[in-house]
């Protein structure tokens, strides 16, 4: 259209200025008259070709669309009405986009954090990169960001040490272990302890003890007293207990009486009551061992030497029968009296030897003195005393048997503690073809002597006596074939020893 119109204007243009007079003739040429024919008119150019008309509905060269009254710049997803398609940054959100140009919101309002702004990108979508949240605050290398202000009030992850409630990645905070108890770090109780800095728990207040088991600083735990009592605490008796704290708990132990005779608690001895001790349990050759009135032991009248009549056997002592007279048996220089008590008298201590049924000793009544008779026959015949000092508590078994032939030399045994007087003697046995035999209980360091006699009328003969010894305990003490009770108590079947006179079943 706009080339058309160019057209009929030049043409126009053409026929003014070609109209009425010719031009004049050159000098010499014939004019030529005013009514001549004017010269041919100039060919007419071509048309130009027509410029696209966008909006008209049709996609023409250079348009990328065109939707004709449809076109829009204000409308999504239209033909913009300069024909070209619809895109990011034509200030329309079309589909595919979140937002356009300068479009903004806050963090908030597009639920993306609690602060911010969310502005629009160059790619027409929403930037969030500018909001905040809770979660930002924890790092990626475990490093909490707490100096941001918007973190450091929030106690789940910037925790605020002392507040008494453990957040966050502090250990504990005041008495907030998070659940935890000494119980869950291998103690049986006590009270944990947090750090200054909320950052560590120290267990130095919590304690085993409860556990039942006696650790290192425990002298006891609930009811295992470490076979403690209050007797080996110091006291007469009583019931031990345990303190919560893991200490004794003597408050119902009874306090110990130095003088009532009994040894108690801390009491080495009390009065006469020496615990069967001397004064060669202190390293002493002998002497006499005292109690004082503290009921601790006095060694201060024992000696490095030995002593006659301390009732100690000293090396140089075949005697000591706790005095120093002498028509005894044992002389005023702890000798044994040759003659006192018949012509020698027999050193059993020295004279033992093994035999196949323990320790013997073969002698013979030839020359042997003429004691008074013993109690359990009705005459006496030759005798031979044997001495024989006893160290230890002991109850025991002489048997003597005669070497002659069946019948001709009937013996008998008696046990005396003074071999001159037949009012000392403890045991008596007699018999007429065979073996007599006794079984007597001797106290720790007592003196005995030992007789051999026969009948009257007999000139003499040879004889074995048997010496078995065993260390002898009470009533109620555990017993066996090595340890024997003392009389009138027997060892019963559960090993204890018993009264079984009156209760037949317990043999």
């Amino acid at each position: 259209m706009r080339v058309s119109s160019l057209c009929v204007l030049l043409f126009a243009c053409t026929l003014a200025c070609g109209g009425g007079d010719s031009a004049p003739a050159p000098d010499g040429a014939p004019g030529g008259s005013g009514g001549g024919v004017g010269g041919a008119g100039g060919q007419g150019g071509t048309g130009g070709a027509e410029e696209p008309a966008c909006g008209n509905g049709i996609v023409e060269p250079g348009e990328e669309c065109d939707e004709g009254a449809r076109n829009s710049d204000t409308l999504p997803n239209r033909c913009r009405e300069t024909c070209v398609l619809p895109r990011c940054g034509d200030g329309v959100v079309d589909e595919g986009e979140a937002c356009e140009g300068d479009d903004s919101a806050t963090c908030v309002e597009m639920r993306a954090g609690l602060d911010g702004l969310v502005v629009c990108g160059p790619d027409c979508a929403w930037d969030t990169s500018d909001c905040w949240k809770p979660e930002d605050c924890r790092s990626e290398d475990g490093v909490n960001r707490c100096d941001d202000p918007r973190c450091a009030g929030l106690t789940e992850y910037c925790p605020i040490c002392g507040d008494g409630e453990a957040t966050a990645d502090e250990a504990c905070d005041g008495d907030d272990f998070r659940g935890k108890t000494c119980a869950d770090f291998g103690f049986a109780r006590g009270t944990l302890v947090c750090a200054d800095d909320c950052r560590s728990v120290s267990t130095d207040a919590c304690t085993l003890c409860g556990n039942l088991v006696i650790d290192e600083g425990e002298e006891c735990d609930s009811t295992n007293l470490a076979g403690q009592n209050c007797r080996r605490l110091g006291f007469a008796g009583g019931i031990l207990s345990c303190t919560a704290e893991c200490t004794f708990d003597t408050s119902r132990c009874e306090p110990a009486d130095c003088g009532d005779g009994a040894i108690e608690g801390f009491e080495e001895c009390d009065g006469e009551n020496l615990a069967g001790k001397t004064c060669r349990d202190f390293s002493f050759a002998g002497g006499i061992l005292a109690c004082d009135a503290d009921c601790r032991f006095d060694t201060s009248a024992c000696t490095a030497h030995d002593v006659c009549g301390d009732r100690l056997l000293g090396s140089s002592e075949s005697c000591d029968d706790g005095n120093v007279q002498g028509g005894d048996g044992c002389g005023p220089d702890c000798r044994l009296e040759a003659g006192v008590c018949g012509a020698a008298i027999v050193d059993l201590g020295a004279a033992l030897v093994s035999g196949p049924d323990g320790p013997e000793y073969v002698g013979t009544l030839d020359g042997a003195g003429a004691d008074g008779e013993n109690g359990c026959q009705d005459s006496s015949g030759p005798d031979r005393v044997h001495a024989l000092f006893v160290e230890a508590r002991s109850l025991i078994r002489f048997v003597v048997e005669s070497l002659e032939p069946a019948g001709e030399l009937p013996l008998s045994i008696a046990v005396r503690t003074d071999c001159a007087s037949p009012a000392t003697e403890t045991a008596c046995d007699a018999s007429p073809d065979g073996p007599a035999q006794i079984e007597v209980p001797v106290e720790a360091r007592t003196q005995i002597y030992v007789l051999v006699d026969t009948a009257s009328g007999v000139e003499g003969g040879s004889y074995r006596l048997r010496v078995d010894a065993k260390p002898m305990v009470g009533p109620g003490a555990a017993c066996n074939p090595e340890v024997r009770c003392e009389p009138p108590y027997t060892c019963s079947i559960g090993g204890i020893c018993k009264d079984c006179r009156a209760d037949p079943f317990c043999l």
